[in-house]
């Protein structure tokens, strides 16, 4: 789930929703049908491939809407903390690939 405006090409399937409530439960959707989909998807030169023909017939079973948008709010809060705590995991790892070597070669010292 991208959380910026991105770019794919014509071997990559792409869900859009056409109301922004539908985000996180097709998120979870898909996720939940990943063994399904695997199973559908036939030999690529790298990996399988579900074509975009095939990915678009995929039917499926939806609740009504005001119950996705009941659950997108739910789960929303839940999503907005993994991606800040992801945010969070980048700088950290940065900061420390930054600092470690200079630690050990004694270019940085830690004053106790």
């Amino acid at each position: 789930m991208n959380t910026i405006d991105s770019q794919t090409n014509q071997q990559i399937n792409t869900i859009i929703p056409d109301k922004g409530f539908q985000r996180y439960f097709l998120f979870l959707l898909m996720r939940n049908m990943t063994e399904d989909l695997f199973a559908r998807a036939s030999g690529g030169t790298a990996t399988d491939n579900l074509n975009t023909g095939d990915f678009a017939r995929i039917e499926i079973s939806t609740p009504p809407e005001n119950t996705i948008q009941q659950f997108d709010n739910l789960v929303k809060d839940f999503f907005d903390n993994i991606y800040s705590n992801q945010i969070q995991i980048r700088t950290l790892s940065r900061l420390r690939d930054t600092l470690l070597p200079k630690l050990m070669s004694g270019e940085v010292r830690v004053k106790l």
